[in-house]
């Protein structure tokens, strides 16, 4: 494959996963946006007390393949890794491995350096390469994320925040994908999140600005006293939960979701050679049409 020519055939199946975490993005972000874009809230009007209110009655399901699809990209790219690392962990002058020490070669992610020096301990007696000393190891401990923090991802874009009144959780990309991996493989990613960017506009301008909130069933959306117009729009979208962090979600199709910058900067360059930085434009951005076109309700 001419694409390919400068990878070693080794690696080549990481190229797929990466390709294939690419594809699994973009349509995660398509099938979000088509979902906002459906009309997913079922909504009444009711009277009471002198007031009208818009009441959701019902919210059309997420398509459960949004939920395997954000997990087969998670582990596509937390196996990718590790197969870069398996693979460079047999090129070096310690020689080929043999089958214990094959199963001592992984890639750690700790954000404490205390535990990672724990694990260098146990590591150098069977994989020496892949511990502080050697070429490898040493690339391998600058991309831990006590080492690299600055590389932090933001749940959601800070400007966003700012004007929805959201608190900005940052994470470090391998970290993250540690945690969507093994939330995934012990629990369940918690995907189908409903939330919304909600925005009434009538006679209180103090009230027109609404932050981004969960709605569930039997919620009231506006609420005016009869006779009094009211514009209502809302725009729901299809969130996941961040391991760990209570209340904290991101769509699945944004760059805070997981992306490619652990593997492209772990794997070896055009020459074999491992880099010191992603090269350029290899990062990989779940990202794709995710403004939905909101649902909007006269409530008078």
């Amino acid at each position: 494959m001419a694409e390919l020519s400068w990878l070693p055939e080794p690696l080549h199946p990481v190229a797929y996963r990466i390709g294939r975490a690419d594809e699994l993005g973009y349509q995660l972000g398509l099938e979000s946006f088509q979902w906002s874009r459906s009309k997913p809230l079922a909504r009444t009007r009711r009277r009471e007390n002198g007031t009208e209110q818009l009441v959701v009655t019902g919210i059309r399901p997420v398509p459960p393949r949004i939920s395997m699809m954000f997990s087969e990209a998670v582990n596509h790219l937390r196996a990718a890794i590790d197969n870069v690392v398996f693979h460079l962990a047999g090129q070096t002058e310690e020689g080929p491995l043999n089958v214990k020490r094959e199963k001592a070669v992984a890639f750690p992610i700790y954000g404490d350096e205390g535990k990672y020096e724990e694990w260098c301990k146990t590591t150098r007696r069977r994989v020496p390469q892949l511990t502080p000393g050697a070429q490898l190891g040493d690339r391998i401990r600058s991309l831990q994320p006590f080492a690299s923090a600055g590389r932090a991802i933001a749940s959601v874009e800070p400007r966003v925040a700012y004007l929805n009144g959201m608190e900005v959780h940052r994470e470090h990309p391998l970290l993250l994908l540690q945690e969507y991996s093994n939330t995934d493989k012990h629990r369940a990613l918690r995907v189908a999140v409903h939330r919304s960017l909600e925005t009434v506009r009538g006679d209180n301008p103090a009230g027109d600005a609404r932050p981004m909130r969960t709605i569930e069933v039997g919620d009231v959306l506006p609420s005016t006293r009869i006779g009094t117009p009211v514009f209502a729009e809302h725009s729901p979208f299809v969130a996941i939960e961040r391991p760990g962090i209570e209340d904290v979600v991101v769509n699945p199709g944004h760059r805070g979701a997981p992306h490619r910058e652990p593997a492209a900067t772990a794997g070896p360059g055009r020459h074999g050679r491992t880099q010191p930085s992603a090269p350029q434009g290899s990062r990989l951005r779940l990202r794709a049409p995710t403004h939905p076109a909101g649902d909007r309700s006269w409530a008078p």
